[in-house]
């Protein structure tokens, strides 16, 4: 998963576009960060189709270390950066943008269809990233 850039960490920047916008403008918006996984799933007819992206969500300090030398002692801080998947959700068949988050916020959607897709996909992600 090392070679995949991550996301530059602005969910602000797809909600600025909004539900509705045509996966090219999102994936222009997005530069040149690339799919992680992707995953289709049919609810009554309508292709549902989920985009992951490595997303760095925290920034979490693991340690400090001090170190001296002749000309005086320094801090330094080691971090450590979960990252978690975060989804675009996109419907029709030419995909426009439909639900956008974490796995997490995904799962407090108020779209059933979103919803009901979401054991689904945690389970193949799951499978995708232990084959890796």
């Amino acid at each position: 998963m090392n070679d995949i850039p991550l996301w530059s960490n602005d969910p602000g920047k797809i909600a600025a576009l909004g539900k509705g916008t045509p996966a090219a403008d999102i994936d222009k918006a997005l530069g040149r960060s690339r799919v992680l996984w992707r995953m289709t799933v049919d609810v009554g007819g309508t292709p549902y189709q989920f985009r992951l992206y490595d997303w760095v969500e925290q920034a979490v300090l693991v340690g400090e270390r001090r170190t001296c030398s002749s000309s005086g002692c320094a801090m330094s801080r080691d971090m450590h950066y979960d990252k978690l998947p975060y989804a675009l959700v996109y419907t029709g068949a030419e995909p426009r943008l439909h639900a956008w988050g974490t796995l997490s916020e995904l799962r407090a959607s108020t779209d059933p269809a979103v919803v009901a897709a979401l054991p689904q996909l945690t389970q193949r992600y799951d499978e995708y990233k232990r084959s890796r």
